[in-house]
C-alpha cells in the first residue's frame, strides 16, 4: 500500500516542482535588458471603411456636434447638407487626433497574451493538489514539503524584481431661401439656410455649385422644414480623389435634447459603419446602435512642473475602467463626471428612417471584452487547468479512503480521474468557441504599457533632431515635419546600434510616423520667434518644448 501511495505521490512533487523551476527560467528568459517585462497587448485597427466619426456632447440644451465622415467619391468639389434644430453660434475647422485619440483611448478590454496567468493556474493547480496529497497520504513528509516549497519562492522572490513593476454672416435671402450664417471653415465653406419648402433648397443649392437633391429627398427635407430646423450646406475642396477623410467640422447649437441628424444619410443607400462618442449627464441610450463603452469621467487639472514637460491642460479619468483622456480638444468637451458613451455599428439605408435622438438611463460602466485568437486559446486551458485541478482536489478528499485501500488507483484513474478531465475538456472547448474574437484583420499587436516611455524616448529624439539642425529651424512647419519623419527611424537605428533602417513609426500604435495630434505623432507650430514642438502621448496630452529660432 506504501508503495503505491509513494508511486503517486513522487511524480505529483516531481512535476510540481519542475513546473516551478520552469516557471523560473521562463521568467527570466522574458526579462527584458530595462529590467522590466511588459506583455504584448492586443488593440483594435480603426477601419478605414467609408464611415461616419461623431463626437457628440450635450448640456443644458446645447449641442456640441464633432462630425468626420469618410468620402469615397472621384469628385474633388464635394458637398453635403447636415440638417440643424436652430442656427449654430460656433461652426469651425477641428483636429482629426481628437477622433484618432478617442478610438485609441476607448478600446474594447481584449484578452490576448495570458501566457504569465496559464502558467499561474498550473502552479497553483499543481502545488493545491501535491499538498492535499502529501496531508491526506504523506503526512509525515509534509513538513519537507513545506520547507522545499519555501526554497523554491525565496528563489523566485530574489528573481521578480529582474522582471516585475468660425466666421459668421450677415443673414441675407435669396428668394424664399434665406442664408441664416456663412462660414470659412478650413477645406469647407458652410452656409446655414432656412428655407420654407424643399423645392427652393433644392433650387438653392443647385444655383450654388451643389447637386440637386433627388426626388425621395423633398420628402425628407419637408419634414425638418416643419419642425423649423435649419440646413447647413457644407461645400469641400480637396486635393484627393477615392476614399479619404477631410478634417472634422464642430458646430455649436441649441437642441432640446441630444439628436444626431440621420435621415438624410439614407438618400446615398448602401450601409453606414457609425463611430458616435455621445458625453452627456447619463449614459445614453439608442435602439439602432450597439453600447461599446461607457463610464463616468473626472477632470484632473495638469499643471506643467519643473521635471515634466507635459503641456498645463486637464486630463479626463474613467471611474471604472481608469481610462485616461488627455487631448485638450476632447478634454474641453467634457465636464467633471460626464458620462462618455461610445456607440458602432453598420446601419443599412432603409433602417435610417429617422434622426437618431439619445436618451438618458441610469449609469452603468460597461467596456466591451474581445478576445484574439491566442487569448481565447490560452483562456480556454486556464479553465481547463483551473477545473482539472479543482475536480482532482475534491475527489481526493472524496475518494482518500479507497484510494488508501489496495489495487484502487486503477479505479480511481479509471472511474474518476478520466472522466472528470473529460468533462473539464469539453467545459474548456464550449467555452473557446462561444467567447467573442476578433478577426485577425482587426487586430494590432503592440506593447501599450510602455508607452510612457516611448513618448519619453520620442520627444527627446524629435527634440534632439530640431536641435542638432539650427538651419532647419527657419524652414516652414511642413518642412520642418518632413525632415523628423525623414531622420527619426535613421537615427534610432544609429542610437541602438542597428545596420537596417526602416520607416520611422508611431511608438505606440505601430504605423507610420505622422505630423497629427494623435498618440505617438507630433505637431511642429510657429509662434512669434520660437517653434513649439507637441508630442502626444497615450492619453493624448502633449509632451511640449519651445526652441527658439535662430536669427543668424
Amino acid at each position: 500500500m506504501q508503495k503505491q501511495v509513494t508511486m503517486i505521490v513522487r511524480p505529483v512533487m516531481f512535476a510540481a516542482l519542475l513546473m516551478v523551476a520552469s516557471l523560473l527560467l521562463c521568467a527570466a528568459d522574458t526579462a527584458h535588458a530595462d529590467g522590466c517585462y511588459f506583455p504584448e497587448s492586443a488593440v483594435r485597427k480603426i477601419p478605414s471603411i467609408p464611415s461616419q466619426r461623431v463626437i457628440l456632447s450635450w448640456q443644458d440644451g446645447v449641442e456640441t456636434l464633432v462630425i468626420s465622415s469618410a468620402l469615397n467619391s472621384e469628385a474633388q468639389a464635394l458637398g453635403w447638407i447636415i440638417p440643424l434644430p436652430s442656427v449654430p453660434d460656433r461652426m469651425e475647422k477641428t483636429s482629426p487626433g481628437m477622433l484618432k485619440t478617442l478610438n485609441f483611448c476607448i478600446q474594447p478590454r481584449i484578452t490576448h497574451d495570458l501566457t504569465s496567468k496559464l502558467g499561474a493556474a498550473i502552479f497553483l493547480s499543481f502545488i493545491a493538489n501535491l499538498l492535499l496529497a502529501t496531508i491526506l497520504f504523506k503526512r509525515h513528509r509534509f513538513g519537507e514539503l513545506l520547507l522545499l516549497l519555501l526554497l523554491f519562492g525565496l528563489l523566485a522572490g530574489m528573481m521578480l524584481p529582474a522582471f516585475g513593476t468660425a466666421r459668421g454672416g450677415s443673414p441675407s435671402s435669396l428668394g424664399t431661401v434665406s442664408v441664416e450664417k456663412t462660414a470659412k471653415v478650413g477645406a469647407y465653406e458652410i452656409a446655414v439656410l432656412r428655407s420654407k419648402t424643399a423645392d427652393d433648397l433644392n433650387a438653392w443649392l443647385t444655383d450654388n455649385g451643389f447637386t440637386s437633391m433627388p426626388a425621395e429627398a423633398s420628402a425628407i427635407v419637408a419634414d425638418y422644414i416643419k419642425q423649423n430646423w435649419v440646413f447647413a450646406a457644407i461645400k469641400l475642396t480637396r486635393e484627393d480623389r477615392g476614399v479619404n477623410s477631410p478634417h472634422p467640422v464642430r458646430l455649436d447649437f441649441k437642441s432640446q435634447q441630444p439628436v444626431y441628424p440621420l435621415k438624410l444619410t439614407s438618400i446615398a443607400g448602401g450601409s453606414t459603419a457609425f463611430e458616435i462618442y455621445v458625453v452627456g449627464k447619463d449614459k445614453a441610450s439608442t435602439e439602432l446602435l450597439k453600447v461599446e463603452f461607457c463610464d463616468k469621467f473626472t477632470k484632473i487639472e495638469s499643471i506643467q512642473g519643473k521635471y515634466d514637460d507635459h503641456e498645463s491642460g486637464e486630463t479626463c479619468s474613467g471611474t471604472a475602467t481608469k481610462t485616461e483622456i488627455g487631448h485638450p480638444g476632447v478634454a474641453a468637451l467634457m465636464w467633471n463626471n460626464a458620462v462618455l458613451t461610445k456607440f458602432t455599428g453598420n446601419v443599412d439605408a432603409e433602417k435610417m428612417i429617422a434622426d437618431i435622438v439619445f436618451d438618458w438611463v441610469p449609469f452603468k460602466a460597461y467596456q466591451h471584452h474581445l478576445y484574439t485568437q491566442q487569448g481565447a486559446v490560452t483562456s480556454a486551458w486556464i479553465l481547463f487547468i483551473c477545473a482539472l485541478g479543482a475536480f482532482f482536489f475534491v475527489s481526493m478528499i472524496a475518494c482518500h479512503k479507497k484510494l488508501s485501500q489496495q489495487e484502487k488507483f486503477p479505479w480511481y484513474f479509471g472511474r474518476v480521474f478520466f472522466p472528470l478531465t473529460c468533462i473539464a475538456g469539453v467545459m474548456a472547448f464550449v467555452f473557446y468557441i462561444t467567447v467573442p474574437k476578433l478577426p485577425p484583420a482587426e487586430i494590432k499587436v503592440s506593447r501599450k504599457i510602455r508607452s510612457y516611455h516611448h513618448n519619453r524616448q520620442q520627444f527627446a529624439l524629435i527634440t534632439m533632431l530640431m536641435t542638432e539642425n539650427p538651419e532647419l529651424l527657419k524652414k516652414s512647419t511642413s518642412e520642418i515635419s518632413e525632415f523628423i519623419i525623414q531622420n527619426a527611424s535613421l537615427q534610432r537605428h544609429k542610437s541602438e546600434n542597428k545596420d537596417r533602417v526602416t520607416e520611422a513609426l508611431n511608438p505606440i500604435s505601430g504605423d507610420k510616423l505622422q505630423a497629427s495630434d494623435t498618440p505617438g505623432d507630433f505637431t511642429i507650430q510657429k509662434e512669434g520667434t520660437n517653434i513649439i514642438l507637441r508630442v502626444y502621448d497615450h492619453t493624448g496630452r502633449p509632451l511640449r518644448v519651445d526652441i527658439p529660432i535662430p536669427t543668424d
